[in-house]
């Protein structure tokens, strides 16, 4: 039950985006850093749905990856941290950016998320830190012109990657080692998914 949501993007805000269906609009939470990747307004839009229930309403938070998805359920459910904040985290910080800060106990980067004091972060890292170990990042980004653009191209190839393994039954951390192993410059994303599947091998 709501698990995704298909249909043609209509307005774009902020912090949340309008998916018009053919039975209705739909309002639904983005993080700050998902806008970039979305297509124009009046093109197709999926978004993956984490819906938070309330006694009268039912929000819909949207995500165009499943890492990030995966991440703003595990940061939610931090003692103190509810969703609207952890969707203000995934705005300040990148995936990527996450990972280390709680990895790397980086009290002063979680902070730059409104709502995250020193104490909070320092929750944050106490409860996450383990469960992130084993959480692949996908690359940060090199010194240079384009650098940044590069990155962006690899971490959509990763995750569009990923979820055609998680499709077919792997978990993400599964998806994601598989994937850091066979990822190369310049391979098409048949050609990852395949060596994926069989160990890295050309």
């Amino acid at each position: 039950m709501f698990n995704s949501i298909k249909g043609t993007l209509e307005a774009v805000y902020p912090d949340r985006v309008i998916v018009d269906t053919p039975v209705f609009g739909y309002e639904v939470s983005v993080p700050g850093s998902a806008l970039a990747s979305l297509p124009d307004l009046g093109e197709p839009v999926r978004l993956l749905l984490c819906p938070i229930f309330r006694e009268d309403d039912v929000i819909l938070f949207g995500f165009t990856d499943e890492r990030s998805r995966e991440l703003f359920e595990m940061v939610m459910k931090v003692s103190g941290i509810g969703p609207k904040t952890a969707l203000a985290i995934l705005t300040e910080l990148t995936p990527d950016e996450l990972i280390a800060a709680v990895t790397g106990g980086d009290v002063k980067s979680l902070t730059r998320a409104p709502g995250i004091g020193k104490k909070g972060a320092e929750r944050m890292i106490l409860e996450l830190k383990d469960k992130f170990k084993g959480f692949p990042v996908s690359g940060a980004p090199a010194a240079g012109p384009g650098a940044v653009e590069k990155t962006r191209r690899e971490d959509e190839l990763f995750n569009e990657a990923a979820e055609a393994l998680a499709g077919l039954g792997f978990s993400w951390t599964e998806a994601s080692a598989m994937i850091s192993s066979a990822m190369e410059d310049g391979i098409t994303l048949e050609e990852l998914i395949r060596r994926a599947l069989t160990g890295g091998m050309g």
